[in-house]
């Protein structure tokens, strides 16, 4: 057994340089609301969207596979960005920093995932507390 220390990149915590893509030179010059939902549900963000008669587009993302619109909706009383991120981490973070970018900062995520433990039933809500990222997006 070696005991040696081995330098990860994923274990890097280097916060103090800009990095080299900055999504706020790239977004739409908008204000989208504070709030966010990143639903990848797409025929939910679609029902949900139809139904509000105040939604009004506030932005669209693209990506190589589609447009994807930035919708905003009012719930109580608070303005609510919604999207679908699209399919796959690498997309989802991409459209996460552009709306970061253009001034939602309060996000939740609602998709659906595999599970491997077996007292997990089809339909259960899970809250990540932590993960430990090694694919670049999680």
């Amino acid at each position: 057994m070696h005991n040696r220390r081995v330098d990860l990149p994923l274990l890097e915590e280097d916060f103090q340089s800009e990095g080299m893509i900055q999504p706020s030179r790239i977004v739409p010059d908008v204000k989208a609301p504070e709030c966010g939902v990143f639903c990848f549900f797409g025929d939910v963000v679609a029902e949900t969207v139809a139904v509000r008669p105040e939604r009004r587009q506030v932005a669209v993302l693209s990506s190589e596979a589609r447009l994807t619109p930035v919708w905003e909706i009012e719930i109580s009383g608070r303005r609510l960005a919604v999207l679908q991120p699209g399919v796959g981490a690498p997309q989802a973070a991409d459209f996460l920093e552009e709306v970061i970018a253009m001034g939602c900062t309060r996000i939740i995520a609602c998709g659906g995932a595999g599970a491997l433990i077996p007292d997990l039933v089809r339909g259960h809500a899970v809250v990540v507390g932590s993960a430990v990222r090694d694919e670049g997006t999680s």
